[in-house]
């Protein structure tokens, strides 16, 4: 307006607002290609106007208010997360742009994610989000099990208890655990004293894994369970001795996936009644594989809360590892041995998994165990001090505390924080988005 309607210079008014003079010239230019008259064009016209035009290297992908709706989502996910990796970000903003129909370069879809360069301009225009360096993630996961990060998680979850009351049948936990066609460890047999090596017969078969995952609630309450077996097309014999209600999926890897994940939400909404009217709070681990656009969505819409464990801390901290499935693994091995020796010559297949799990789980998924992984674990009844200094120190003995399998790649540690009203993060402290903003983005990423 300073141009057009009080004809002062480029130059000046660019000085006088504090915009670079080649912004106030695209600027002044979108107006006259749109033919508006400035004079009687309202605040709306005005703002998306100004938004089609702002450009970082090129036009950017998402107008004002999609960013703002991206931010949105991104502030979920680190609320969850306990953070989310530069990966993750650029993840989430292609899964966003599909979802809104916004235009974006071909190479989003080859890689499945959004680019460096639309990552770096985003950070520098959302300064909300900040940045934590590699060395303060590893420093921080250095020690997975320890006091500042068990006391960040019940500073989250009394932050959640403070807002929503749930009763017991409302607060939930969801995992995975391994069924592989055959066991890791062969059942313990019985020899004469002595007798240094004990024989016993094993499948030639290397043998493949199906996922199993549960959701069990603090009242003692589950699910039927949810399979995913490793094969491209799922086949209606794979759940041939399936419990009643159970789920199976097929999807190559026969692991979570973020691709996945949403289909395991349907099936917890469908048999728990989640709704709006009935806030339901479900705890998971810190996979990536929970944190997609679709799985958030699903959970705003129902009215769950997710709150996520803090990394490499769920041998101690959440209740179906816990009380669950410890038991049901050595069970699980117990069972496919004596399978074996009922149906000698009989290759134990896919869709054998799922008959033993039943087997297992009518003996190991009881109230009695499942409330009893709610209460060691301090999730309920709340019990912030449930893990003493002895705990840590023992931790710290037994090695489980190394961090060998360290992600390398800073792209996928856990590094963008929402600042201000985010949860409680644990031993990291944050840094300014300087960091990511020192490279201009190239021209045909799409900012």
């Amino acid at each position: 307006m300073s141009v057009k309607i009080h004809h002062n210079s480029v130059r000046q008014s660019a000085t006088a607002l504090k915009i670079p003079r080649t912004n106030m010239i695209r600027y002044i230019a979108a107006f006259d290609v749109a033919s508006i008259d400035v004079t009687t064009a309202n605040a709306d016209v005005m703002k998306n106007l100004l938004a089609e035009s702002t450009t970082m290297g090129t036009k950017t992908i998402f107008n004002i208010e999609q960013e703002k709706a991206l931010i949105s989502y991104i502030l979920q996910a680190s609320d969850i997360n306990y953070g989310i990796s530069l990966m993750e970000l650029r993840k989430l903003a292609y899964e966003f742009a599909r979802k809104v129909g916004a235009s974006y370069p071909d190479p989003w879809n080859d890689n499945q994610q959004a680019s460096k360069d639309w990552q770096l301009a985003f950070m520098k225009r959302h300064k909300n989000l900040s940045l934590r360096t590699p060395e303060q993630v590893s420093q921080s996961r250095a020690k997975r099990f320890n006091k500042e990060n068990v006391d960040a998680f019940f500073a989250n979850l009394s932050s959640v208890l403070g807002k929503t009351p749930f009763e017991p049948h409302r607060i939930w936990n969801m995992d995975e655990t391994g069924c592989p066609t055959v066991p890791t460890r062969p059942v313990k047999t019985i020899a004469r004293k002595g007798q240094k090596q004990v024989g016993s017969s094993t499948s030639a078969e290397k043998g493949t894994n199906v996922s199993l995952a549960l959701a069990v609630s603090a009242s003692g309450q589950s699910i039927p369970p949810f399979f995913l077996f490793p094969r491209v097309n799922m086949k209606e014999i794979f759940m041939t001795h399936a419990s009643h209600g159970a789920v199976g999926v097929a999807n190559g890897s026969g692991y979570m996936n973020s691709d996945v994940f949403p289909q395991f939400m349907r099936h917890f909404i469908k048999h728990t009644g989640a709704n709006a009217d009935s806030p339901t709070m479900l705890l998971l681990d810190n996979h990536g594989s929970h944190l997609s656009i679709e799985a958030i969505d699903l959970a705003l819409d129902h009215g769950i809360t997710l709150l996520s464990f803090p990394p490499k801390c769920t041998h101690k901290m959440q209740p179906l590892d816990v009380a669950v499935f410890a038991p049901f693994k050595g069970m699980m091995t117990v069972k496919h041995d004596a399978w074996k020796k009922s149906n000698i010559g009989v290759t134990f297949d896919l869709h054998h998994v799922p008959l033993l799990v039943d087997q297992c789980l009518d003996v190991i998924l009881t109230p009695k165990t499942i409330k009893s992984g709610f209460r060691t674990t301090g999730i309920y009844p709340f019990n912030p001090q449930i893990f003493t200094e002895v705990d840590f120190v023992a931790s710290e003995l037994s090695g489980e505390n190394l961090f060998g399998d360290e992600e390398k790649d800073a792209d996928n540690q856990r590094r963008v924080l929402a600042s201000g009203d985010a949860i409680v993060t644990a031993a990291n402290e944050e840094v300014s988005t300087s960091e990511a903003s020192t490279s201009a983005p190239a021209s045909t990423s799409g900012a």
